[in-house]
């Protein structure tokens, strides 16, 4: 993937404390290496592709509502053991686990 998929997915998320998009960056790539290079690595794209697919599953959830979006994003969640649904996503299982909680609310189950 070319890293302005990674740029975009970062500023959906980030406000207007650059600590923010770092953080998240660093669960990718590296500052360092994000500004040297022009594609992801595989892995690096699998994540971003990962928090992408996460992202259109709960605008649909929510109809769009951007900001109900990145609330559940950033708040942590008790079907998570209190992890932010954002801490978990960049991992296979953690982001299964996301899914599920998404989809329990978008059929109105225990979330």
């Amino acid at each position: 993937l070319p890293k302005q998929a990674l740029s975009a997915v970062l500023e959906y998320f980030a406000g207007p404390d650059p600590f923010s998009r770092n953080e998240l960056l660093g669960k990718v790539v590296s500052l360092a290496t994000f500004k040297r290079r022009k594609l992801l690595k595989p892995d690096e794209g699998e994540k971003v592709a990962r928090l992408a697919r996460l992202i259109a599953h709960a605008r649909f959830v929510w109809d769009g509502d951007d900001e109900a979006v990145r609330k559940f994003f950033t708040s942590p969640h008790p079907l998570l053991e209190r992890h932010r649904p954002l801490d978990l996503a960049f991992s296979e299982l953690g982001a299964m686990k996301v899914e599920r909680v998404l989809t329990n609310i978008l059929h109105g189950l225990p979330a």
